[in-house]
């Protein structure tokens, strides 16, 4: 019996497929292993989009050589989305793309989602480097304007933490002090940096920002985009939002700026009201998800 299932499986093109990828997933796993004995950087061209990433990037940078995929084009796709059928389209004038990295989401948003312009923050010197080298490589420099700053609830500096092998794992450290793996980086609230970029709040239609557990504090310092509704994805993570102090200010914003959230993970489970939050902090506990908050009604 086994053998004769053995054998449908094996002219079953749908197995053909799965092992033709699964085979194609291997050999690049390895040559990006290998490659950082030879080069810092390689190249990785995902849908439209192309992308100069480190070999040293054992998260981001080896998914975006040996998959072509990234989660960002997904849950933004799933955003707009449940935008529309919330009926808040929008004409994608302008996205903030706060916690830029090396510009997966910002980048898709224009090549694949037909934003006109991304405004993006990255407080990563390296990192950053990436980010305009990508912007200019898919000859995007002229629509997208680049800061290498935190965004956060304050204006000054502050603690980043840059010992994770993970370059897009990089977070402030509430109260941190320099050292090993721990460089200081200037801050800024959105408030300040929207008119020093010369953009006024009725014109971003969606706000993007990822920053390991900080999300509470970018939404403390964006008040006039959450006064007036502006659409906003954020990274849910209950254990980086503790240890960088961000769950309860996290939940404080979102339930005063926000009617509906969205689990991008799991769009098809449709809106929840803000004040059942707590389903999705249970939810993720040990893992995280992406999240759209939306405001209707008010």
């Amino acid at each position: 019996m086994w053998q004769r299932l053995r054998r449908r499986l094996a002219t079953s093109p749908r197995y053909r497929r799965l092992r033709k990828r699964l085979g194609r997933f291997r050999r690049r796993s390895r040559f990006f292993d290998s490659a950082r004995d030879y080069t810092p950087y390689l190249g990785a061209q995902v849908g439209s989009a192309s992308f100069i990433v480190s070999t040293s990037d054992k998260n981001i940078g080896r998914e975006l050589v040996v998959g072509g995929d990234r989660k960002e084009q997904r849950h933004l796709a799933h955003a707009l989305a449940a935008l529309r059928d919330a009926g808040l389209e929008s004409p994608r004038r302008l996205m903030i793309d706060v916690g830029a990295h090396i510009g997966t989401a910002g980048i898709a948003a224009i090549l694949e989602f037909a934003f006109e312009r991304i405004l993006a923050f990255e407080a990563e010197r390296e990192n950053f480097r990436l980010l305009r080298a990508n912007a200019a490589i898919n000859k995007l420099d002229d629509r997208m304007r680049m800061f290498e700053v935190a965004v956060s609830d304050s204006e000054g500096s502050a603690i980043l933490n840059v010992s994770s092998p993970n370059t897009g794992a990089y977070w402030l450290v509430p109260g941190g002090t320099e050292g090993p793996g721990r460089i200081r980086v200037p801050t800024a609230r959105l408030d300040h940096l929207l008119p020093t970029a010369d953009v006024a709040p009725e014109e971003v239609d969606l706000l993007w920002t990822d920053v390991q557990g900080h999300e509470g504090h970018v939404l403390a310092g964006a008040s006039r985009l959450l006064a007036i509704g502006v659409p906003t994805v954020f990274e849910l993570s209950p254990r980086h939002l503790r240890r960088a102090d961000g769950l309860d200010l996290l939940v404080e914003r979102v339930q005063q700026s926000f009617t509906h959230l969205v689990d991008l993970r799991r769009p098809g489970d449709g809106p929840l009201p803000t004040n059942q939050m707590t389903t999705l902090i249970e939810r993720y506990q040990n893992y995280f998800t992406d999240v759209l908050a939306y405001r209707v009604g008010l």
